[in-house]
């Protein structure tokens, strides 16, 4: 479920990626930037025609072509390929909520509360 999928990578995201601010901030921003920001790069740079289209259709023939090979790979659905991007504002959220688990203390799993890094 949604919910099992909420906590169970907010137990555990945190510490996978060494418990660290600084590398949690370098996941958003290159999450942000390869996986999120081409699709309304391109929008703006269709609607504006401006410089931006290129670059924004580069990342999202990139981002499609990558999905596609891992869906493949991983018998997933169109629908999962093109969602992708809100897939990673979700993966984002995720690793926020992991944080602050982590720093308060209260990483939740199985219905106990485990410590964190206080």
């Amino acid at each position: 479920s949604a919910d099992e999928l909420w906590k169970g990578f907010s137990k555990n995201i945190y510490q996978a990626i060494g418990g660290s601010p600084l590398a949690l901030l370098a996941l958003i921003v290159i999450h942000v930037l390869c996986f999120i920001l081409p699709y309304p790069a391109l929008i703006f740079g269709v609607v504006e025609n401006n410089a931006l289209l290129l670059p924004a259709m580069v990342g999202v023939v990139l981002n499609l072509v990558l999905r596609v090979v891992i869906g493949q790979r991983h018998q997933h659905t169109a629908l999962s390929i093109v969602l992708h991007p809100l897939a990673v504002i979700g993966m984002i959220f995720i690793s926020l909520n992991s944080f602050r688990w982590s720093h308060k203390g209260t990483i939740l799993w199985r219905d106990r509360v485990y410590g964190g890094e206080t």
